[in-house]
């Protein structure tokens, strides 16, 4: 479930999230959350939707904006998308980078997990 509204703002929070993504039962939500200066970090961050202003887990490990977070059909694994030029894709509760998908020739805008058939 992708409710990547540029921008958006949870309820009663200063925090701007550029994406956000919901796991299949709607427990947990990955985003990418914008600096002071309204731009992508760096990282990404799971949380849980009860107690979403704490920080969550961050997926840290990008040298470049991320611009993309979306979880996978397993509502474990995540994948993010950044202007380093990489994909990642990491265990979104540990924060473990499961993989690492290099060579693109630019930043990477989007990154989703197909459904299985």
């Amino acid at each position: 479930r992708d409710a990547s509204d540029e921008g958006m703002r949870a309820q009663g929070s200063p925090e701007r999230f550029s994406r956000q993504s919901f796991c299949s039962d709607g427990s947990h939500f990955c985003t990418v959350p914008y600096d002071a200066k309204g731009k992508p970090c760096f990282h990404a961050a799971v949380r849980d939707v009860q107690h979403w202003q704490s920080s969550g887990r961050l997926l840290l490990g990008h040298t470049g904006a991320v611009n993309m977070a979306a979880f996978a059909p397993d509502d474990c694994t995540v994948v993010t998308g950044s202007s380093d030029g990489t994909a990642k894709v990491w265990n979104g509760f540990t924060g473990e980078v499961l993989h690492t998908l290099e060579g693109h020739r630019g930043p990477v805008m989007r990154a989703l997990f197909s459904q299985p058939v």
